[in-house]
């Protein structure tokens, strides 16, 4: 089982939803939540309130992260969210995933089209 971890960052006053980064996929659920760890611990570390730091090192230091390791074997969805002095929200999304396609998402696209065609058989 692999899982997939989603980083975003969004207003908290219902703006658009900004994805970060890409979706990174790892092997396991110790590893998504050794990234997250990593992560949490160097985000945003100026931008924090005191509260926020102190949550967010409860969670990593403490047992949320042991919490959303249990979690993600029983197949379940996890995160975490801290909120940033200027109200923004920083969100990981963290979920189990059984398989990753990967067709394209127009399956014409893939299709030799018959000009290109007929350039590879004169060739």
């Amino acid at each position: 089982m692999g899982v997939a971890i989603e980083r975003v960052r969004y207003s908290a006053h219902g703006g658009p939803v900004e994805v970060r980064a890409p979706v990174q996929v790892v092997a396991n659920p110790r590893a998504a939540v050794r990234a997250l760890r990593v992560d949490i611990r160097g985000a945003h570390v100026f931008t924090l309130t005191r509260h926020e730091i102190a949550r967010a090192l409860k969670w990593v230091d403490g047992s949320g992260c042991l919490q959303a390791v249990a979690a993600l074997y029983r197949g379940e969805p996890t995160g975490f969210t801290i909120i940033l002095r200027d109200g923004t929200c920083a969100e990981w999304r963290v979920r189990p995933v059984r398989y990753l396609s990967l067709t394209p998402a127009h399956p014409a696209d893939c299709e030799v089209q018959p000009q290109q065609q007929r350039r590879e058989l004169s060739t």
